[in-house]
């Protein structure tokens, strides 16, 4: 990821604001993204001044089974992406779990304004996943 731009930092300090104020713990370990901790879940919401109305909040989970339960996660993940209208799942190169809400927002304020539902989009695909999967 390249450095945040002056207009990146300043959107994203009013995204972290935004959610402290509503409250959510937030992190920025580098520029162009924040972390988001939900309960006990960690959240990753990347924006760049490249495309200023797109945000994407990630959930990247590790699988401790992965490799011997590929096939499993994958057809979990292709019934779950069927199901579900906003957020969609698919397995990295390294075989792990990462669900996906692309955002089309016109300030950080407007995508906040549904973030509470972008985490319920996720966490309903993690649980078709997991259920599916049997984990």
């Amino acid at each position: 990821m390249t450095a945040a731009t002056k207009e990146t930092k300043k959107q994203l300090s009013q995204l972290r604001d935004l959610l402290k104020r509503d409250g959510y713990k937030v992190e920025e370990p580098q520029s162009g993204w924040l972390w988001v901790i939900v309960e006990e879940f960690s959240y990753l919401i990347e924006y760049s001044d490249e495309d200023p109305e797109f945000f994407q909040l990630e959930f990247p989970m590790g699988l401790d089974d992965k490799d011997s339960r590929k096939d499993e996660y994958q057809i979990a993940i292709n019934n779950a992406n069927a199901r579900s209208k906003l957020a969609k799942a698919y397995l990295t190169d390294d075989n792990d779990l990462n669900i996906v809400v692309d955002v089309m927002a016109s300030t950080p304020k407007e995508f906040v304004a549904y973030f509470a539902r972008y985490i319920s989009a996720i966490q309903s695909a993690l649980n078709l996943i997991t259920t599916q999967v049997g984990g």
